[in-house]
């Protein structure tokens, strides 16, 4: 045959592989709608040869799962075509942890990026879905990394197991004369999430709030610096002053309306012609987990709650947590949009006040709601060491 030939028949090959899926519409169709919809996320501008490589490891994802990739096809392909057999030769290469699997299934490297494609599979329980989140990270020659998804993973119900790509840019080059580099994670974060329409809960007890002044201990956690909007993180690097004629909700006599199990809405209505939501949470909203890992012990810290008042018009995404004209700065108070305070006698314990700029109340031109996402960590040490002969590069 003549190599046009040739690569048409492993192109041929290749799509009677995705057929195969048919016996899986789920997964089938979550890869195509994938392909459409989903936008990769990349330090940096990459070569069409790493872009060629990304198309063939999902296609090597999708038969890979199909059992339309072996060893045989592999070899043959190799001996037609190399540049393409080494983008789809798999790594299959696993470890169990916590009753999870986490398995590489294929790693392509061109300069000093690594494409790894992996899959999570719970083999004990419900602990994995399509809200599951995992990071998986590279060892290579101690150099400095940083990680990236390429995209939202694919989640198989049957299987019980998530397949998904995460993008790791090093410091320096991968050198294929390297003996081995380790992928590995210490972190499974179970998240849920729901929303909360909040304007009937505005509508009955918008009337019953009361102000406050605003406690002492309160500190800003977003708002206007000048001219830019910032929402600070962490141990509030920033600061603001808070204006002393700035009224919050009457917190010490809240309304207590579960959001989840241990956050509550404590208030809500117009305070001073601005409209606030006041969220109660009764445990601390940033939590530390131990683990023992490849590299010995360490702490996953992660908020087990993220609860965020979202204001926008109907037709439109939010920006941040509400739309520009519902946090204008010449409206809110020294320009503070957010604030938060801890329990001077409940350890853990803390409030937080979101100031939106309206002045009236919401209709169903506007979309109003409590966007919920409840979080988990299972830690633990899932570390695989891939021979560099096994991690394909794109050049």
């Amino acid at each position: 045959m003549s190599e046009q030939r040739d690569k048409a028949f492993v192109q041929h090959s290749i799509d009677t592989g995705l057929e195969s899926m048919q016996g899986n519409p789920f997964l089938a169709q979550r890869i195509m709608n994938q392909e459409r919809t989903e936008q990769p996320v990349m330090k940096k501008k990459i070569s069409f040869a790493f872009i060629l490589a990304m198309i063939l490891v999902i296609l090597s994802i999708a038969t890979a799962v199909a059992g339309a990739v072996n060893e045989d096809f592999n070899a043959w392909l190799y001996r037609i075509w190399p540049e393409a057999a080494m983008k789809l030769m798999p790594v299959n290469q696993s470890c169990v942890n916590q009753g999870i699997r986490m398995e590489v299934i294929s790693a392509v490297a061109e300069g000093s990026d690594v494409l790894v494609t992996y899959a999570m599979e719970d083999l004990e329980g419900n602990r994995i879905d399509e809200n599951t989140e995992v990071y998986i990270d590279v060892e290579y020659t101690e150099c400095t990394s940083s990680c990236d998804h390429v995209a939202s993973p694919l989640y198989d119900p049957d299987e019980k197991k998530i397949i998904g790509s995460s993008m790791i840019s090093f410091e320096s080059d991968i050198n294929p004369a390297d003996w081995e580099i380790g992928m590995y994670t210490t972190c499974v974060m179970q998240r849920k999430h729901s929303t909360v329409n909040l304007l009937p809960l505005l509508q009955e007890y918008g009337s019953q709030a009361k102000s406050a002044a605003v406690p002492e201990q309160a500190v800003v956690y977003g708002g206007y610096q000048g001219s830019d909007f910032m929402i600070c993180y962490g141990d509030f690097e920033e600061k603001w002053d808070i204006p002393d004629s700035m009224h919050v909700l009457d917190w010490q006599n809240g309304l207590d309306i579960p959001l989840a199990d241990e956050v509550s809405l404590s208030g809500i209505g117009f305070v001073d012609g601005l409209l606030h939501v006041q969220l109660h949470y009764k445990v601390p909203n940033v939590v530390e987990t131990q683990y023992m890992g490849h590299y010995g012990e360490g702490t996953v810290s992660y908020s087990p709650y993220e609860i965020w008042p979202v204001l926008c018009d109907a037709d439109e995404e939010e920006e941040l947590y509400a739309s520009k004209k519902y946090r204008s700065a010449d409206m809110l108070p020294g320009g503070i949009s957010h604030m938060t305070w801890k329990s001077d006698s409940t350890p853990g314990e803390s409030w937080d006040e979101v100031i939106f700029a309206m002045d009236s109340e919401p209709t169903d031109a506007q979309s109003f709601f409590a966007d919920i996402t409840v979080q988990n960590a299972i830690t633990g040490d899932w570390y695989i060491n891939v021979p560099l002969r096994m991690i394909q590069h794109a050049e």
